[in-house]
């Protein structure tokens, strides 16, 4: 078990402020885990050896959203799910439809859509296929099926990412998912 920790430098005699200011991270790696190249944080497992080797690529700025004339959302997650190996896609995008459909259609959100719309300088179609992006990798699997966390396409998806594997067949979802998220309001 190591220890990481850091704290701000603190006058003597205010020991109470030194310990509000300082942070503490622990990194706990047991024989089994070391064994088999995973990283722990906590009682958490939280990344796989593979998950970080390799030399550092960074990706495309997305945050552009798709070109004019690309193909809508939907085709986006099929490509995207077909690469990662995701199940339960037909059954992922008729949930993700209604859930993007009632979001879309919502006074409550209509504003922040509006705003969106705006921001992003997009028709109604791509902000459909934006607010379906932010959907379907929020999904929850287990919504439709009986599926392990593993399976969840946001999942698989930040796997490949940090990878970068199959970023070619992921690349039109990720313009229609980074586009979104960049055109989202500031909070």
């Amino acid at each position: 078990r190591s220890e990481l920790t850091g704290a701000a430098s603190a006058s003597a005699g205010s020991a109470a402020a030194a310990d509000a200011s300082s942070f503490s991270t622990t990194t706990t790696t047991s024989a089994a885990a070391a064994a088999s190249g995973t990283v722990l944080l906590g009682q958490h497992q939280v990344l796989q050896e593979e998950d970080v080797a390799g030399e550092y690529r960074p990706l495309k700025d997305y945050s552009e959203g798709p070109p004019d004339g690309s193909p809508p959302c939907s085709q986006a997650i099929r490509d995207c799910a077909k690469a990662l190996g995701t199940p339960l896609v037909e059954e992922s995008l008729a949930e993700v439809g209604l859930v993007t459909q009632s979001k879309m259609q919502s006074p409550s959100n209509r504003a922040i859509v509006d705003v969106f719309l705006r921001k992003a300088k997009q028709d109604v179609g791509v902000a459909t296929g934006y607010v379906a992006a932010i959907v379907m990798y929020t999904f929850d699997l287990g919504l439709v099926g009986d599926c392990a966390p593993a399976d969840n396409f946001y999942s698989r998806l930040n796997v490949a990412v940090r990878q970068r594997k199959n970023m070619a067949d992921m690349e039109l979802f990720m313009q229609y998912l980074l586009g979104a998220l960049y055109a989202l309001p500031a909070f």
